[in-house]
């Protein structure tokens, strides 16, 4: 809440500040292929360059934007820095971070930050039942109309590895591959507009978090909803490097569980208690602390506190 930004040191779980401060939320960031530069982009209209090796509070360079900045992603190879606001792609040239080229375009992950969003393709409401598909490396514009009816503009995101999901107004998924219209799975179960989606690296796990405050975990090939957590605050939720854990922010902590479904299978106070042991720090102002330091959290007014699992459907139970 303060714009402060801090890199997190594993396993030591110790931390220090980089960058400035900034004036608003802090919504996108990316490191470039070579580990040199990592670009932040805040809602106070900015791009901070840090050089993440340096003990040092400044950043090399702020790049000045025309608007909220929604995604930051660097091309492959590094030589470009593509950056949206919510009405501008702006290409910014790596090596003297000059303005290459603009152009328009729609909101980019404006109802949640663009975790696991695609590097390659961008998606956009261009109408309400048309979404463009901007491809960065060539700018290349074409567009899709998904066999879904009712969608909501703000949910709708490109994610790794090129799968679009779109949700309508019963807050259903729908995971498209472009150019096919029709949505290859369709995940129900969240109360609200999707904040983040994210898909596992073989395809067959959905983590997406929500609205509702909560963050929830799909089988794709079943359709069935396998796990429930509550937050409190945070609606951001993603797989780490390792796709070994669920990373979910809940209030002012990070906290993980570890990708295992024999531990899913857990009592739900349980599960949620080895996602407190497991998280290790906590944000406190604009200091982050061993979660042990941290005051308690208030539990969340929900029916799915602390945790609902989802068994198993027998044989016979229809799909959903």
């Amino acid at each position: 809440w303060t714009g402060t930004t801090f890199r997190v040191h594993h396993p030591e779980n110790t931390t220090s500040e980089v960058g400035s401060r900034f004036d608003g939320y802090v919504w996108t960031a990316d490191l470039s292929p070579d580990g040199r530069t990592l670009a932040v982009g805040s809602w106070d209209h900015t791009v901070q360059l840090i050089d993440p090796r340096a003990d040092v509070r400044r950043p090399a360079r702020v790049l000045r934007l025309d608007g909220p900045v929604t995604y930051v992603r660097f091309s492959s190879d590094g030589r470009r820095l593509f950056a949206a606001t919510f009405k501008m792609l702006h290409v910014v040239d790596t090596t003297d971070w000059k303005t290459l080229d603009r152009h328009i375009i729609g909101v980019v992950s404006g109802n949640g930050p663009p975790v696991s969003l695609s590097r390659r393709t961008i998606a956009f409401h261009e109408t309400e039942e048309e979404i463009s598909l901007f491809e960065l490396a060539t700018a290349k514009l074409s567009a899709i109309k998904p066999e879904v009816k009712n969608m909501i503009e703000g949910a709708t995101r490109m994610i790794e590895p090129g799968v679009l999901v779109v949700q309508d107004d019963a807050f259903c998924l729908h995971l498209i591959h472009p150019p096919v219209k029709k949505p290859r799975h369709t995940l129900c179960g969240l109360g609200s507009s999707l904040a983040t989606a994210a898909l596992n690296a073989t395809g067959d796990l959905l983590l997406a978090a929500g609205d509702d405050h909560t963050v929830r975990l799909w089988s794709v090939p079943e359709g069935r909803l396998l796990l429930v957590l509550p937050t409190v605050v945070g609606q951001v939720a993603s797989f780490d490097f390792g796709q070994k854990n669920i990373l979910f922010e809940r209030g002012n902590q990070l906290w993980r569980i570890p990708v295992d479904a024999t531990l899913w299978r857990l009592p739900a106070t349980e599960l949620m208690k080895s996602a407190e042991a497991l998280s290790g720090l906590c944000l406190e102002g604009s200091r982050l602390r061993p979660l042990h330091e941290c005051h308690k959290l208030q539990p969340p007014s929900s029916p799915l506190s602390p945790a609902t699992v989802h068994k198993p459907r027998s044989a016979s139970a229809p799909p959903r």
